[in-house]
């Protein structure tokens, strides 16, 4: 998949999930690729309200934002692999999964619980070198 189809899959994700009512997450492996992966939901989606969390924040400051995203301040929570720990966002209903230099994406990720509103669940799971480059 090429970086201008990821750009507009994960565009039409995040903007139908927003639409419908409902939040998302978007899942990096790595610390080092959140600040890329920001830039491009804010030059991709500019409409939305994106949060970050990974777990080298200070307990306060990660509760802080991690509730923020719960109250539905945010629309898109954009970490690590934290979430795998078992958040359980009834209006999250779309996880997309973004795999960059050279790590490849587990499709047995044990996700967040996202699905468990009357919407159905979506899963985007994108392997490229970045979406955001070139």
């Amino acid at each position: 998949m090429s970086p201008p189809s990821i750009r507009s899959t994960v565009r039409e994700a995040l903007l139908r999930e927003r639409y419908r009512g409902g939040q998302a997450f978007v899942v990096v492996p790595r610390i080092g690729d959140l600040p890329e992966i920001e830039a491009f939901l804010a030059e991709q989606v500019p409409e939305l309200r994106v949060v970050t969390a990974h777990g080298q924040l200070a307990a306060a400051e990660l509760d802080e934002r991690m509730n923020a995203f719960y109250d539905g301040r945010h629309d898109v929570l954009l970490s690590t692999s934290i979430v795998e720990s078992g958040l359980d966002i009834p209006a999250a209903n779309t996880l997309i999964v973004i795999a960059c230099r050279h790590v490849r994406p587990r499709p047995a990720l044990p996700a967040p619980r996202q699905g468990r509103a009357l919407e159905d669940a979506r899963l985007c799971l994108f392997h490229a070198p970045s979406p955001a480059s070139r």
